[in-house]
C-alpha cells in the first residue's frame, strides 16, 4: 500500500471498518490508517488495483449487506483513502 517492499494487511468488520497495517519487514504489522463504508455496510472481499493511473494501489470492497461496492482512492503513497 506504502509501495515499500513488505506485503501489507487489510481487515475488514461488519459495521465497515477497514483497517491498513503496513509491513515494517519483521513480520509483524503496524497500524497505518483506518476508513469506514458505512454503518449498515458488511465488506467481504477485497481486490487492489490502480483505479485512476496514479501509480497508488486503491481498493475496491464489496458490501454483502447492500449489494454495492465501494472504491477507496489512495490520495498519496502512505495514506488518506477517499471514498468513491
Amino acid at each position: 500500500m506504502n509501495n515499500g517492499n513488505y506485503l501489507d494487511l487489510i481487515v475488514t468488520f461488519e459495521k465497515g471498518i477497514v483497517i491498513i497495517f503496513l509491513g515494517d519487514g519483521n513480520g509483524s504489522f503496524i497500524l497505518s490508517d483506518a476508513a469506514n463504508t458505512g454503518v449498515a455496510s458488511i465488506p467481504c472481499s477485497i481486490a487492489l488495483t490502480d483505479f485512476n493511473s496514479d501509480n497508488c494501489l486503491d481498493f475496491v470492497i464489496a458490501d454483502r449487506a447492500e449489494n454495492t461496492i465501494v472504491i477507496l482512492f489512495l490520495e498519496t503513497v502512505m495514506d488518506n483513502y477517499q471514498t468513491k
